[in-house]
């Protein structure tokens, strides 16, 4: 799935960089500008329409919410390693 693949690499990019420089500011602003994505993509998806959008917003959130999850175990592992180089 490039479209996957292209949106994963570029924001993993610019959170890497937005982390080594410590900038929690920077951080914020790519989630945001995700959320802010999200939320038009899931307007268009649902053609405007309130009830479909609201399905949307509930699938995607719980969806968000699992993959936050998961991941971050993954991240506090990488972050464990480094600390301990």
């Amino acid at each position: 799935m490039a479209f996957f693949d292209d949106l994963a690499s570029l924001c993993a990019r610019e959170m890497a960089s937005a982390r080594k420089a410590g900038n929690s500011q920077r951080k914020a602003a790519v989630v945001e500008g995700l959320a802010t994505i999200l939320g038009r993509t899931i307007a268009m998806a649902a053609d405007g329409d309130p009830r479909a959008v609201d399905e949307l917003l509930i699938g995607s959130d719980g969806h968000a919410a699992r993959e936050a999850v998961e991941f971050s175990k993954l991240v506090q592992f990488t972050m464990s390693c480094r600390k301990s180089k």
